[in-house]
């Protein structure tokens, strides 16, 4: 695939992703609108800092993209980005309609994806999955005051 027509792909698929979050979060979510954005314990906070970080990024990678020299056709290795892009849309998923919350999602997660690069060295990926996530908690649910997804364990 040419170079330029991957940054086009992937600015469109980031700048799509940036605007459903955004409308899921300033059109249903409760708490949300323009006015989450200054309110740093709304739920909508993070969500949308996020979908508006994916949008500038898209952004920079279609500049790049535009602006850059020609590079060589990209080979990409099987279907490890298709397999990447549909487990965390199944963990979104599975985190919006299930019991399981963000913290175990994101434990699975940190299981399931690093075998899709070729890492398969467990002494690495199981402290990575349990320190992670608690990490993650304790800085947001305890430190920040952002909720996340209940789920089961947290």
């Amino acid at each position: 695939m040419p170079a330029r027509l991957a940054d086009l792909f992937f600015c469109l698929l980031g700048l799509g992703v940036a605007l459903a979050a955004a409308v899921s979060l300033f059109g249903g979510a409760r708490g949300a609108g323009i006015g989450a954005l200054g309110d740093m314990t709304s739920p909508a906070f993070f969500p949308a800092i996020g979908a508006i970080a994916l949008a500038l990024a898209s952004l920079a990678i279609a500049w790049r993209g535009l602006t850059a020299p020609a590079a060589p056709p990209i080979a990409w290795p099987g279907f490890r980005p298709l397999l990447v892009l549909v487990a965390v849309f199944a963990m979104i998923v599975a985190v919006v309609s299930g019991p399981v919350g963000f913290l175990e999602m994101l434990f699975f997660g940190l299981l399931a994806l690093p075998p899709l690069f070729g890492l398969r060295d467990l002494r690495l990926i199981l402290p990575t999955a349990v320190v992670v996530p608690l990490c993650v908690h304790l800085l947001f649910e305890r430190v920040l005051l952002v909720r996340f997804p209940d789920g089961i364990l947290f």
